[in-house]
């Protein structure tokens, strides 16, 4: 069974960009499904944020999702989180204050759930090459072989709900 972990983006930019909360919205209903199926897995993290950008998203969240809320104060998020570091501060391909910003980000706590847990994430897509300001959560996703699935990729959309873009290899940094 897989599990899937959101990131902000992909809450933030599915109801801002072609997915509006609406009551009997397809896209929205997956998502319910998904979390009552125990697939699916909101970070404390990103609960946090959207708690801060949007009262329709914290209500709906609220409703919909509290069972699917977990948290990040686990071993093996713990662990997994050490390499993640490492990994953003080893990057020389980026700039600095970039690597800065998603260490400081939850993205860097969806990869290092979505590692430890052997999960997917959901995000939206940041077009590559990601601006230099940027460092890719889709990016360091490959880096650790994590599947990334889109909220373009769920059932709501006529296409399966599949991590269609990971590392080559099923191998874990």
């Amino acid at each position: 069974m897989t599990v899937y972990v959101p990131d902000t983006a992909f809450f933030v930019e599915a109801a801002r960009r072609g997915f509006p909360l609406l009551d009997g919205s397809p896209f929205w209903e997956s998502l319910a499904r998904l979390a009552a199926q125990g697939r699916l897995q909101v970070i404390d993290k990103v609960q946090a944020e959207l708690d801060r950008e949007s009262a329709a998203l914290k209500e709906w969240l609220e409703e919909h999702l509290r069972a699917a809320v977990v948290s990040t104060n686990v071993q093996a998020t713990a662990d997994s989180l050490r390499a993640v570091m490492r990994w953003v501060y080893a990057q020389t391909d980026v700039h600095p204050v970039a690597a800065e910003r998603f260490a400081r980000s939850s993205a860097v706590w969806v990869l290092a759930h979505a590692l430890g847990a052997g999960a997917t994430v959901l995000t939206y897509p940041v077009p590559e090459p990601a601006p230099a300001y940027l460092m890719s959560l889709e990016v360091a996703c490959r880096a650790f072989g994590v599947p990334v699935a889109f909220a373009s990729d769920l059932p709501s959309t006529g296409q399966s709900l599949s991590a269609h873009r990971s590392a080559a290899g099923s191998s874990r940094a």
